[in-house]
């Protein structure tokens, strides 16, 4: 597991924070962004951890229910897409979006 929160934080700064936010950013502070990113990252790990302990369920049921949050919509656009040509990219994005909300308040709450 120690080896994903490097690969994260570098895929996050340099795909998505560096791009989109701060273009301009030199690397030092970028550096220091990803560090305290990383840290937020690991303190948030640790604590979702000690809550799946509590899950009733167990562990592999937990992993089925996050399982579901991202494939069946996306195995569904997938089918959408190979099945007709004239869905807008659009009609994916509100569909993927619309789809994990209602799954994670049917599921979590």
């Amino acid at each position: 597991m120690l080896y994903y929160l490097p690969s994260t934080v570098t895929l996050l700064m340099l795909n998505v924070y560096k791009p989109y936010m701060k273009p301009n950013i030199k690397d030092p502070i970028l550096i220091r962004h990803g560090k305290v990113f990383g840290t937020i990252i690991a303190l948030f790990s640790m604590l979702m951890a000690s809550l799946i302990d509590l899950m009733p369920q167990g562990f592999f049921q937990y992993l089925q229910m996050v399982n579901g949050f991202y494939n069946v919509p996306i195995f569904t656009i997938l089918i959408i897409g190979y099945s007709t040509k004239r869905v807008q990219a659009i009609a994916a994005k509100i569909s993927l979006g619309v789809f994990i909300t209602v799954y994670a308040i049917t599921q979590l709450f």
